[in-house]
């Protein structure tokens, strides 16, 4: 048995017997993992208030390789995110990004260049909530990207000819120009002209620009297209949920 101390930002608690919790936690050093917290809801236990989603901590806990679930043995808090934001709704996103950590990490894998892009994009959304949609999308650009799927969108995966505007494949994973447009089953996202230049945008870093060319209806449609990349490039068919209710309630 070791003790680890690391950064860690806190997935989501469960409750476990009558005191204690399991805390799913994105640690910098170790991924994904799962701790229980011992006594954790009694009244004077160390580590209330601390268990938090969103939270930004420092852990320190008791690893042993055989176990599933490691002890949490101390917790300080660095920041808490979205404490005290007044709107609901908008944490939609937020939690977004803890359902992808969640499943798209892997447990055990040192993750410091994941965990900075969290860290920053939670700060970003946090002091400028009204672009928090395009830091989404700016998010899974660049998640995508460091686990090795960049995406280039300059010609069509048929005929090989420049596109302006792009049909997006969902069950092969090619882009599609106008003239090419006939092999894509139903399956698929359009992409024009303004969509394609967010992208470009996005992987030059230059967020703030988009609003001025992009209405909210090219920003949902941008997301939909990078969240179907991912889960096309990772080879998981998934639904999040937080996204899911976020999309009810745009279209409502």
């Amino acid at each position: 048995m070791s003790l680890v101390k690391t950064e860690a930002i806190i997935l989501r608690v469960i409750s476990y017997h009558e005191t204690s919790s399991i805390v799913r936690i994105f640690a910098e050093k170790s991924g994904v993992v799962s701790v229980i917290a011992k006594g954790a809801r009694r009244l004077k236990s160390p580590f209330r208030g601390y268990l938090e989603p969103f939270n930004h901590v420092e852990v320190i806990y008791y690893y042993k390789a055989t176990r599933e679930v490691q002890t949490l043995a101390n917790v300080e808090l660095l920041r808490a995110y979205f404490a005290d934001f007044p709107d609901v709704d908008k944490l939609l996103l937020p939690y977004s990004i803890l359902e992808y950590l969640e499943k798209f990490t892997v447990p055990g894998a040192e993750s410091r260049e994941i965990f900075k892009l969290v860290t920053t994009t939670f700060k970003l959304m946090e002091e400028r909530p009204e672009m928090m949609e395009l830091y989404f999308a700016q998010f899974l650009l660049d998640f995508s990207s460091i686990h090795g799927y960049r995406i280039s969108i300059t010609n069509c995966g048929n005929c090989g000819k420049q596109v302006r505007r792009a049909y997006y494949d969902l069950k092969d994973g090619k882009f599609y120009c106008d003239e090419c447009s006939y092999l894509v089953e139903k399956s698929f996202i359009f992409l024009d002209s303004n969509v394609l230049r967010a992208l470009d945008y996005l992987a030059r870093g230059e967020v703030e620009g988009i609003p001025k060319f992009c209405n909210e209806k090219d920003v949902i449609r941008l997301i939909e297209f990078l969240m179907r990349w991912i889960a096309f490039h990772f080879g998981v068919k998934m639904e999040l949920k937080s996204f899911k209710v976020f999309s009810m309630i745009k279209r409502a």
